[in-house]
């Protein structure tokens, strides 16, 4: 078991990490960017990839997800990793509008427009954000 000090140096570590990445990836150096955030969401035992809940993990696929997105040949890592986030929370109306994004760009058009519609059934009724989905619905 991790002590406190041994925790906040992971912490610290996967902090770094993702700073690198999101520098790398503001310098269209998507490969560097790939490589951080892949660095980091493998850590072993890293609190980052404990528990499917927790948001850091989220944060890291969606920065690793918007990498894939920019690189040739790599939409279906993307999708991949757009499927983990929505198993991360799937009432969060962002994970679908990213998954159905991918699939779009893969050229999926019904493929897209039924994920928009699995997240309009998983989403609740009262989040404001849940409209984009049914726009995107109506295309």
């Amino acid at each position: 078991m991790a002590t406190p000090k041994t925790k906040k140096v992971q912490e610290n570590e996967l902090e770094d990490l993702q700073r690198a990445g999101v520098e790398a990836y503001r310098n269209k150096d998507y490969k560097a960017a790939l490589e951080h955030f892949i660095a980091a969401l493998s850590r072993p035992g890293s609190w980052a990839i404990r528990g499917l809940s927790n948001p850091k993990r989220y944060e890291l696929l969606n920065l690793q997800a918007a990498v894939y997105d920019k690189m040739d040949g790599k939409l279906e890592e993307a999708a991949k990793d757009a499927r983990k986030m929505i198993q991360l929370d799937e009432k969060s109306v962002s994970r679908y509008l990213h998954a159905g994004k991918v699939l779009g760009l893969m050229g999926k058009w019904e493929s897209a427009l039924g994920m928009y519609r699995y997240g309009l059934e998983r989403v609740p009724a009262e989040d404001k954000e849940r409209k984009v989905c049914l726009c995107r619905c109506s295309w």
